[in-house]
């Protein structure tokens, strides 16, 4: 078996000589740097492990190396994206003491408020503004049941105050149908719009919905209206287009809920 190396020259076999069997290996950093080393061919064993283990090697670094780049590049971006704020910073005047940056559109806005005066005056307008707008439309409202108890024949007063409680008013509207009289002629009247408990919408005129609503019935005494002479006048129709009770609904209800005796009964009367 041949050895691996010589240290000089004279050392190597002649027949190994003549054979050109070893070379001088000049690669600096290698243990064999200046030594005769055996020329092994390409199809031994040895060098075909050596080149195995080279290209397993060569597939470690590049792996190694993509890891690291991508490693890196956000770092790369970071310290990029810190370079161009400090150059923005750099550039940007100091403010004074007391100040404080704010968006264009901000400040804009500023100056505009400031026209209207001072900050303690401008705050008492907006105050006066929800005031007056809260009493305009309590008028509003108050004028829209006036108007509902004037169709359906009910106290004003006492309608107002009971429908202000239930905010009836986001329930209203108001319709034009036919009059059951006049087939030829139309009458006015206020619909409650509602939903029931299926969720469906359901569409009830003022006069039935007062008669049925457990809120409105303990009240119906109240609700008809007064005549010349301070007494209560018969409630009209509920409905539309039946004729009048001959009785006070209201009366009719107190005297079936509560059975007053008939003296009590011709004194309410």
């Amino acid at each position: 078996m041949k050895k691996p190396f010589y240290e000089k020259l004279e050392d190597v076999p002649q027949n190994d000589k003549d054979e050109a069997n070893y070379s001088l290996c000049t690669e600096v950093g290698s243990p064999n740097f200046n030594k005769y080393v055996l020329i092994i061919d390409q199809s031994h064993p040895v060098m075909k492990k050596n080149t195995e283990l080279l290209a397993e090697k060569s597939q470690r670094d590049a792996a190694q190396q993509t890891a690291i780049q991508a490693a890196v590049a956000p770092k790369e971006t970071e310290i990029t994206n810190l370079k161009t704020q400090l150059a923005q910073a750099q550039t940007q005047q100091t403010l004074p003491p007391g100040h404080v940056a704010i968006p264009a559109d901000d400040a804009a806005l500023l100056q505009n408020v400031k026209t209207l005066g001072k900050f303690e005056d401008i705050k008492a307008k907006v105050e006066e503004h929800g005031t007056l707008k809260e009493q305009t439309e309590a008028v509003t409202r108050k004028a829209l049941f006036a108007d509902v108890a004037k169709v359906h024949g009910f106290d004003p007063e006492a309608f107002a105050a009971l429908a202000e409680q239930q905010k009836l008013h986001e329930k209203l509207e108001k319709r034009e149908v036919p009059d059951p009289k006049k087939p030829a002629e139309k009458v006015t009247h206020y619909f409650v719009k509602d939903k029931d408990a299926a969720g469906a919408e359901t569409s009830v005129v003022v006069g039935d919905f007062v008669s049925k609503s457990e809120f409105f019935k303990p009240f119906l005494p109240a609700l008809q209206p007064q005549n010349s002479g301070g007494t209560r006048r018969k409630v009209p129709d509920m409905g539309v287009g039946n004729p009048p009770e001959t009785k006070a609904a209201g009366q009719s209800y107190v005297n079936s809920r509560y059975k007053l005796p008939a003296q009590k009964k011709e004194e309410v009367q």
